[in-house]
C-alpha cells in the first residue's frame, strides 16, 4: 500500500455507511425471495406436467409453445420443456390426453403455474409461421423465424460459411431446418384471433382447430429419425441449471434446451422445434475454424453472389508491398470510387493479433506502392481511382468479421480504432441487403454520425443498419439534436423479417441456380409467373410452374452479348415465353409430367436472328421457327435440366407486330412443350396440341410495335433524382429554420399559417438561392438539363408503355401506374425547370465542376420550397382550408381537408383515364374545320407579322433540334445536345429547304432562354425576387416555351425530350386557342382569338351532336325569351342544348364552356371563381340556377312551343349537364353541392350511354 496520504473522502450523509451496509444484503434477500417463489413455480409446474403420459405432455407443451400468439412466453415453454425432460419416466401418469378437453385443462393448469420472467421475457418475436425460408442445396425449405434468436435465418448462413458445405455441422442443421419444413408443411396455418398487439409474457390455450392439426402432424416427422443421437434425450435428463439465477443464464446462453428430440417410450418426438436450429449452431459453437484461407474463400464467395461483379474481387488475398506482407487474409475487396473496403475474417485465436495486424495493414497502404496478391499464387494486382493513382489510405476501410457463430449473447471490444468490426452474423445481414457499395460506404457514415449520440455502442450492426434503412440515413428527423440517442434492440430483427418476408412471398419455387443471390420482383398476376434479376450480374429470369417444376427462362445480358434493341426483343421473348406457360399450366401439367425440379432454358440468338444487328436479309428467318436450337447443358445435376435455346428474333417481330390475339403465345408454348416432351423421351400428344390451339383465341398479353423515332434521345434513361434521405435532410433544415425563426410547435391554420409560412418560405428560398450560387455555372447547366431530359423521355415511355398495352391484357392498374407515373413526374420535373431557371440568373464560372450530390441535395430543398409556395398560394387564394403543423422536433407538415388528398388521388387516376382514351371518343373533340393548309397559313401570316418568323418555321426549328442525330448534327444519341447557332440554323434550313436562314436564326433567338427575363413577368419592368412559381401565363420565358440556353462561349444547350415537349406545348396551345404565354403579338393574338372563337362556337355544336344521337328530342342554342317573345319571358339566357325524351319524362339540358387551361392555382381560383362565383355571385352556376328554375316552371309550355309530343305518364326528370373542352379539378369536386354533372366533350358520348345518364 502507498504510504502517501490519501484524499480524504467525500463526507455524506450519516445515514450513509447503514445503507452502504444493507443495500447489498436488501439485494440478496429479494433475490432469495425471487429464487424461493421460482423454486415454488417449478414445483408447480412439474406437477402438472406429470399429471398425464409424458408423450401427450410431450406433444401438449409443443402444440402450446408453437401456437402463435404464444411466441410472446418462449421462456416459460423452455422452462417447461426443461423440467419435462429432467423428471423420471416413472413420475407421470399413465393417463392419455386423448381429447381436446384434457389438452385444454392441462394447458390452463400450466399457464397458472408459470412464473413471469419480465427481464427474460421482454418482446415479443416476429408473427412468422413459414413467411420465411432458406436454401438447403437448390431447394427453399420454410423455418420458423420468429423463435428465441433473432434474425435466425442469417445465423444459419453465418453458420455454413463458419463451417463449411459438406461437413456434419452443416448436415446436422440442415436436418433441423428439414425438421422445422415438414413440420410447417403438415400445418400450415396458425393464427389466434388476437387483435391486440401482444405484451411479452402473454400465454394463452391454443384452439381446438390447431390442435387438431398438430397433434398427428407433432409424431409424424419423418426427419426425426434422422436426428443424430448426440441431439436426443431420455427422460429424467438432469438440468444444467439449478436456481433462477442459473436459469436465466442458461436461457441466455441457449443451454437449456441442447436436444431436438426425446426419446419417449422407444419412439422419438419432436422436441421444442422452434428451438430446433439454435439448437445445433450452439452444439458446435465451440468447434475451431476452418483455415483462414478457406473460410476467406467462403466469405469471398458469399460476397461476390451478392454484389456487383465490377465491385467485388473476391479473395483470398493478401495485402503487400514491396517488403512487406500483413499476416491477414483477406476475403475480399470492394469497390465503388471514393469506397475501398478491405473484409478481412478473424477468428478467435486471432484476435489477440489483430490490433498488431492492422497496424501492419495501415503501413502497408500508407506504402507509395502496395497491392493485392492472391493466396497461393504470384498473381496480384494494385487498386486505382478514378485518376489512376492508388487510394488514398483515408479511404481504404480494413472492416474485420469476427468469425466464431454463436447464439450466446456477447460483447466484443473493437480491437483497432483503424478498423471496423462486424460479426459474422451482421456480415450475412448486411450484405445481404445493401443494394451497392455505395449503400454501404454511407451506412458506415451513418453508424459514424451516431457515435457522438453514445447508445450506438450498445447496438449491434443489424439494429444499426435496420434503423439506416427505416430512416433513410436520417435518424434526427428535426431541430432538436439529443445527448444521447438509443435505438430500439430488436430493431434489426423486425427490420429484417419484413425483408425477407417480402423477398420469400415474391420468390419463384426454386432460384434459376446457385451462382447468384437474387432479387425477387413483385408481380399482380394469379398465374405463377415470376421475376428475378441476379445481384451480381446483368442476368434476369422469367419463370413459370409446370406441376411441380419451376421453368426458368434465363437471359444473361453479358453472355448473350446483344446490341441494346436485339437485347430488348430477346427479354421480350423471355417474358413471353414464361407468362405464356404460366397462363396454360393447368392444361399442360396433366399432360407433362417432369423428373426435375428445375428447368433452366438460357436463352441466346444467332447474327442472322437478329433484327437490328443482323444480317440484311432477314426474309429467310421468317419461315423459321421461333426457337431454331435446342441444345441440352450437360453436367446438370438429377434435379435440374439445362438447355441453350436460341431463340428466332426475326421471327418474333414478324409474328407481333400483327397480332390481333394469343396465337403467338401458343406459338411459344407450343415450341417450349414439344422440346420438353423430347427431353423426356416422349412425343407431345395431340390432344394438348388441340387443348392449347383452343387458347390461341384468347386476348394477347404481348404485343410488338415498330414506330420511327421521333426524338433523338437514348432507348434507356434513368434520371438522378433525390434519395428520400436527401427529402429528410431538407426538410429538417428546414426545422431549424422554423426554430430559429422562433416558431413555436403547434398547429397553425388559415391567417397563422400563412404569417408561419410567408417568412419561412423567404427564409428558406434565400438559402436555396445561396445554395445555388455556390455551384459553377456551366457544368450545372449541362448536369440539369440532361438529368431533365432523361426524366422526360423516362416519362414519354412509360405513359407509352401503358398506352400499348391497351391493346393486349395486363396484370396491373393501368389508370393506377399512370397516375402515379405522372404526379411522380410533374414534381421531379418542376424541380428540375426551377433548378435551371435559377442558375441562368444567379450562377457564374466557378473552378470546381458540380457533383451530382450537390445538385441532388439542392433538388430536395426546391421540393420542399415548392411545398412552402403551395401551402401559401393555397391558403392566399382560398383554394382549400389548411395550414401547417410543427412537431416538438419542429418537423414542418403542410396539411389541408381531411378529403383534399383522396380528392387528388381519384382525380389523377381520372385524368389517367382520360389520356389513356377511356371512354373517349376522338370524333367528338373539338378542332377547327379550316383544311391544314389554311390553318397554317393564317397563323404564318400573323406571326410573320408580329415576329421575323411564321409559325411553321418555329416548329420546324423545334423538329431540327428534337432530331439533332437524324439530320446529323450529332452522332450518337444524348440526353444533352451543344452547338452554335449557325449549325442549328443551316441543319433546319437543310431539312426544311422553304425555310432561310435568317427566319431560322431568328427563331433560334427567340428559342433563347435570356437569363435577364427569367424572373421577369410579361407587362412588368421587374426582376422578381424568385423564380415566378405562382404565374403562368405571364411567364413568357420559361423553359418549357423557350427551352435553348446559352453557355458562355455562345453555343446552344438543349435536351430533345424537353424541346419535343416545347413543341407539343406551342401546337397543343395554339390549336385549342390560345397562346402558352400572353405575349404582346397582336396578330398572333388576333389569329389565336377568332380560332378560339370558332372553337367555342364548335363546342355547342358537337355537344348537340352527341345529344342527338342519344335523345330522340333536342336543340341547339335556343333562347326562349327572344324565340318566342309574345310569350313575355324571363331573360335567363340561352339554353346551348335542350333535349327531351318523351317515354320517359325525361328532360336534358346542356351548359356548354369553353374554359381557358389551368396551370396554377391562381389559375384555378380564376376558374373556381368564374363557374361557381365568390360571395353572393354565384357565377355561371348562378345563371345555369336560373335557367333550370324557368325551365321547372314552365316545361309544358316550352314543350308545346317546340311541338313536342307528351309525356309519358311519368315524374319529370331534369338532368343538367355542363360540357367543357377539359375536365378541371373543381368541376370533378365543386366547392358546394349542386345538381349539375361537369362531362368533358369528348366523353360526353360515353356518359349518355352511362348509367348516370338518363335512359
Amino acid at each position: 500500500m502507498s504510504k502517501k496520504k490519501r484524499k480524504k473522502p467525500f463526507s455524506g450523509p450519516s445515514t450513509k455507511p447503514y445503507l452502504s451496509i444493507k443495500m447489498p444484503q436488501i439485494v440478496e434477500e429479494r433475490r432469495d425471495m425471487f429464487n424461493q417463489s421460482f423454486q415454488l413455480s417449478c414445483s408447480q409446474v412439474r406437477e402438472v406436467l406429470t399429471r398425464f403420459h409424458p408423450g401427450d405432455v410431450l406433444t401438449a407443451v409443443n402444440i402450446s409453445d408453437l401456437w402463435q400468439p404464444n411466441r410472446a412466453s418462449q421462456v416459460k415453454h423452455q422452462l417447461a420443456f426443461s423440467l419435462l425432460m429432467s423428471t423420471p419416466a416413472e413420475s407421470f401418469s399413465p393417463i392419455r390426453m386423448v381429447t381436446y378437453g384434457d389438452f385444454s385443462e392441462f394447458c390452463n393448469a400450466l399457464i397458472q403455474a408459470f412464473p413471469d420472467f419480465p427481464m427474460l421475457e421482454d418482446y415479443v418475436p416476429e408473427e412468422d409461421w413459414g413467411e420465411v425460408k432458406v436454401l438447403v442445396g437448390p431447394e427453399p425449405i420454410s423455418i420458423l423465424h420468429g423463435g428465441p434468436v433473432q434474425r435466425i435465418a442469417d445465423y444459419v448462413e453465418a453458420f455454413r460459411i463458419f463451417h463449411g458445405d459438406g461437413t456434419q455441422a452443416v448436415i446436422d442443421l440442415e436436418r433441423a431446418i428439414r425438421l422445422q419444413g415438414e413440420l410447417l408443411m403438415a400445418a400450415p396455418l396458425n393464427s389466434g384471433d388476437q387483435t391486440d398487439e401482444l405484451t411479452p409474457g402473454y400465454v394463452e390455450v391454443a384452439p381446438v382447430s390447431f390442435w387438431e392439426v398438430m397433434s398427428p402432424a407433432l409424431i409424424q416427422l419423418p426427419m426425426i429419425e434422422q436426428i443424430h443421437a448426440q441431439y436426443v434425450v431420455e427422460l429424467g435428463q438432469p438440468s444444467c441449471w439449478e436456481d433462477a439465477n442459473d436459469f436465466g443464464d442458461a436461457v441466455m446462453t441457449g443451454a437449456v434446451l441442447p436436444w431436438l428430440a426425446a426419446r419417449i417410450d422407444g419412439s422419438l418426438r419432436a422436441f421444442s422445434i422452434r428451438n430446433a436450429i439454435t439448437v445445433v449452431i450452439e452444439a458446435w459453437a465451440k468447434t475451431p475454424q476452418d483455415s483462414p484461407t478457406k473460410l476467406a474463400a467462403r466469405i469471398g464467395a458469399y460476397l461476390t453472389k451478392r454484389i456487383k461483379s465490377y465491385s467485388c474481387l473476391a479473395g483470398p488475398l493478401k495485402l503487400r508491398s514491396q517488403v512487406e506482407i500483413a499476416p491477414l487474409t483477406i476475403a475480399a475487396v470492394l469497390i465503388d470510387d471514393p469506397h475501398y473496403f478491405l473484409v478481412v475474417p478473424v477468428s478467435l485465436s486471432q484476435q489477440t493479433q489483430v490490433g498488431k495486424a492492422v497496424t501492419t495493414m495501415r503501413r502497408i497502404i500508407g506504402d507509395m506502392d502496395w497491392g493485392l496478391q492472391v493466396v497461393g499464387t504470384q498473381e496480384g494486382f494494385q487498386l486505382r481511382d478514378a485518376r489512376g493513382s492508388l487510394p488514398e489510405p483515408a479511404a481504404v476501410e480494413i472492416i474485420l468479421v469476427n468469425t466464431p457463430v454463436s447464439t450466446a449473447l456477447s460483447m466484443i471490444k473493437p480491437p483497432s480504432a483503424n478498423a471496423r468490426l462486424m460479426s459474422l452474423v451482421d456480415t450475412c445481414t448486411i450484405f445481404d441487403s445493401i443494394e451497392s457499395v455505395d449503400e454501404l460506404g454511407r451506412f458506415w457514415k451513418y453508424v459514424d454520425s451516431l457515435g457522438q449520440f453514445g447508445g450506438s455502442l450498445f447496438s449491434d450492426l443489424g439494429d444499426l443498419f435496420g434503423s439506416f434503412r427505416d430512416v433513410h440515413a436520417q435518424i434526427i428527423e428535426g431541430a432538436l439534436v439529443p445527448n444521447f440517442l438509443s435505438l430500439d434492440p430488436h430493431w434489426g430483427a423486425s427490420w429484417r423479417y419484413e425483408n425477407l418476408k417480402t423477398f420469400w412471398k415474391n420468390a419463384p419455387l426454386m432460384f434459376p441456380d446457385e451462382d447468384s443471390a437474387w432479387i425477387t420482383s413483385k408481380n399482380d398476376s394469379v398465374s405463377s409467373l415470376k421475376r428475378v434479376t441476379a445481384k451480381n450480374a446483368p442476368k434476369i429470369a422469367w419463370s413459370s410452374v409446370i406441376g411441380a417444376t419451376t421453368i426458368h427462362f434465363v437471359l444473361d445480358a453479358k453472355a448473350v452479348d446483344l446490341e441494346a434493341q436485339d437485347g430488348n426483343l430477346l427479354e421480350h421473348f423471355v417474358h413471353c415465353a414464361a407468362d405464356s406457360i404460366a397462363e396454360r399450366a393447368s392444361i399442360i401439367a396433366p399432360f407433362l409430367q417432369l423428373p426435375f425440379q428445375r428447368i433452366n432454358l438460357h436463352c441466346f440468338s444467332a447474327k442472322h436472328l437478329l433484327v437490328f444487328a443482323g444480317d440484311e436479309d432477314t426474309q429467310p428467318a421468317e419461315t423459321m421457327p421461333i426457337i431454331t436450337e435446342w441444345e441440352k447443358i450437360p453436367g446438370s445435376d438429377s434435379y435440374s435440366y439445362q438447355a441453350r435455346l436460341t431463340v428466332n428474333l426475326v421471327k418474333l417481330v414478324k409474328e407481333m407486330e400483327a397480332v390481333k390475339d394469343a396465337s403467338f403465345e401458343v406459338i411459344c408454348v407450343v415450341a417450349v412443350v414439344e422440346h420438353l416432351f423430347a427431353a423426356v423421351g416422349s412425343p407431345m400428344p395431340s390432344d394438348l396440341y388441340d387443348a392449347l390451339a383452343e387458347t390461341a383465341v384468347r386476348t394477347p398479353r404481348f404485343t410488338l410495335n415498330t414506330m420511327q423515332r421521333t426524338i433523338d434521345v437514348p432507348d434507356f434513361t434513368q434520371a438522378q433524382v433525390p434519395r428520400l434521405e436527401d427529402y429528410k435532410v431538407a426538410r429538417r433544415d428546414l426545422a431549424i429554420l422554423l426554430k430559429a425563426q422562433g416558431v413555436a410547435p403547434g398547429e397553425y391554420m388559415l391567417e397563422a399559417a400563412k404569417a408561419l409560412i410567408n417568412p419561412a418560405r423567404a427564409a428558406y428560398r434565400d438559402a436555396v438561392h445561396e445554395r445555388i450560387r455556390s455551384l459553377d455555372r456551366e457544368s450545372l447547366l449541362r448536369y440539369c438539363t440532361e438529368q431533365y431530359d432523361a426524366l422526360i423521355a423516362s416519362d414519354d415511355r412509360k405513359e407509352l408503355q401503358v398506352k400499348q398495352s391497351l391493346c393486349h391484357e395486363v396484370d396491373y392498374d393501368r389508370e393506377q401506374s399512370l397516375a402515379e407515373a405522372r404526379e411522380k413526374f410533374s414534381r421531379e420535373s418542376k424541380n428540375f425547370r426551377y433548378l435551371i431557371e435559377s442558375a441562368l440568373v444567379l450562377t457564374v464560372p466557378q473552378n470546381v465542376p458540380v457533383s451530382s450530390k450537390d445538385v441532388l441535395s439542392i433538388l430536395s430543398m426546391i421540393d420542399w420550397l415548392y411545398v412552402l409556395y403551395g401551402a401559401s398560394d393555397v391558403l392566399h387564394n382560398g383554394i382549400d382550408v389548411g395550414g401547417m403543423r410543427v412537431n416538438d422536433q419542429y418537423v414542418p407538415e403542410v396539411f389541408y381537408s381531411e378529403v383534399r388528398g383522396e380528392q387528388e388521388e381519384l382525380f389523377g387516376r381520372e385524368m389517367a383515364a382520360l389520356r389513356l382514351g377511356v371512354d373517349v371518343a376522338d370524333e367528338d373533340k373539338v378542332t377547327t374545320a379550316l383544311s391544314t393548309s389554311e390553318y397554317f397559313a393564317m397563323l404564318d401570316a400573323a406571326f410573320t407579322k408580329d415576329n421575323r418568323f411564321s409559325y411553321s418555321h418555329l416548329l420546324q426549328v423545334l423538329s431540327t433540334l428534337t432530331q439533332w442525330v437524324s439530320v446529323g448534327g450529332a452522332r450518337e444519341l444524348s440526353c444533352g445536345y451543344v452547338s452554335d447557332r449557325q449549325s442549328v440554323a443551316e441543319k433546319a434550313v437543310t431539312a426544311y429547304p422553304d425555310m432561310s436562314l435568317d427566319s431560322a436564326l431568328a427563331v433560334i433567338e427567340f428559342l433563347l432562354l435570356p437569363p435577364e427575363q427569367v424572373w421577369r413577368l410579361l407587362g412588368k419592368n421587374v426582376t422578381e425576387d424568385d423564380v415566378p412559381v405562382w404565374e403562368h401565363s405571364k411567364r413568357g420565358s420559361r423553359h418549357t416555351v423557350r427551352p435553348l440556353i446559352e453557355l458562355s462561349d455562345g453555343r446552344l444547350l438543349w435536351g430533345a425530350a424537353a424541346v419535343a415537349r416545347t413543341k407539343r406545348i406551342w401546337a397543343g396551345s395554339i390549336s385549342a386557342g390560345f397562346l402558352p404565354a400572353d405575349y404582346p403579338w397582336p396578330a398572333v393574338r388576333a389569329a389565336v382569338g377568332q380560332l378560339k372563337k370558332e372553337l367555342e362556337d364548335g363546342l355547342e355544336d358537337r355537344a348537340y351532336e352527341v345529344c342527338v344521337r342519344a335523345m330522340p328530342y333536342a336543340i341547339k342554342g335556343i333562347d326562349f325569351k327572344f324565340r318566342f317573345p309574345k310569350e313575355q319571358f324571363p331573360d335567363v339566357g340561352d339554353f346551348d342544348v335542350l333535349a327531351y325524351r318523351p317515354e320517359n319524362n325525361q328532360w336534358l339540358t346542356v351548359e356548354c364552356k369553353y374554359n381557358q387551361p389551368v396551370f396554377c392555382l391562381k389559375d384555378t381560383r380564376r376558374l373556381r371563381d368564374r363557374v361557381f362565383g365568390r360571395g353572393e355571385d354565384f357565377g355561371q352556376l348562378g345563371k345555369i340556377a336560373k335557367r333550370r328554375d324557368f325551365l321547372v316552371k314552365n316545361v309544358d309550355v316550352l314543350r308545346n312551343l317546340l311541338g313536342w309530343p307528351a309525356p309519358a305518364q311519368k315524374p319529370f326528370s331534369l338532368t343538367e349537364l355542363y360540357v367543357s373542352k377539359d375536365m378541371h379539378f373543381w368541376l370533378r369536386f365543386p366547392p358546394y353541392e349542386v345538381p349539375t354533372h361537369f362531362v368533358q366533350i369528348d366523353t360526353l358520348d360515353a356518359w349518355l350511354r352511362s348509367a348516370s345518364a338518363p335512359s
